[in-house]
């Protein structure tokens, strides 16, 4: 978890909302996560991961089994790793302007697969509690497969948020943890991570975010 208090960005114009939230609960095959460096490091949502000892990334060159290198209870956030560097890793920005476009990257069930979906919608406002948490308003229900999904800022092409959870009156808005929350945890967890927009090569976004599974034991 982070290692010191994690502060707030100061935003005049930002909204703050309260809310009753639900995670979004899905089997561990249909959760979603993406690459956060060019070492391995993976990011997902922590309950979607739970206590899996043998996570892998599902990658278009097949499964890559992945450690468990840290987790942030609170934050709702895990941290794998794979042995083999990623062909491309996301840029994340802490901070985010208040009406901003985004899209939301995901895997969901279709029939015994899963496909990738892109969710359009805006930055709504951040909530009073839990801390570090932004209000996502898609222009589609968020489903099962949507947690772990990245939150991209479609003008500057950078994560701003993990989707973790949706409002229990209104599934069409999501909650995600910021883009500032993630890099306190991958900061206390000595990991380096890429701030500028990424590259044309990395701005694949087949490239960089991928469904997560927990493997059989054998």
């Amino acid at each position: 978890m982070p290692r010191r208090p994690p502060p707030q960005p100061r935003n005049r114009r930002c909204v703050w909302i309260a809310l009753l939230t639900l995670p979004i609960s899905a089997p561990m095959h249909a959760s979603s996560g993406f690459f956060v460096s060019g070492d391995g490091h993976f990011i997902a949502a922590l309950h979607s991961i739970g206590n899996c000892p043998r996570p892998a990334i599902i990658t278009a060159g097949g499964p890559r089994d992945a450690t468990r290198v840290a987790q942030w209870n609170d934050g709702d956030v895990v941290l794998l790793k794979t042995a083999d560097p990623p062909a491309a890793f996301a840029g994340i920005a802490g901070d985010i302007l208040p009406g901003a476009s985004v899209r939301i990257l995901s895997f969901r069930k279709d029939g015994p697969n899963q496909a990738r979906s892109a969710i359009s919608g805006k930055f709504a406002g951040r909530l009073k509690q839990p801390t570090l948490r932004l209000l996502i308003e898609a222009e589609q229900p968020i489903i099962s497969g949507d947690s772990g999904s990245p939150v991209i800022d479609e003008t500057r092409n950078l994560v701003v948020g993990l989707l973790q959870a949706h409002d229990t009156l209104n599934t069409e808005r999501g909650i995600a943890l910021s883009g500032l929350g993630l890099l306190l945890f991958l900061e206390s967890a000595q990991v380096p991570v890429a701030t500028t927009p990424p590259t044309a090569e990395r701005l694949t976004e087949s490239a960089f975010s991928f469904p997560v599974t927990c493997r059989e034991d054998e």
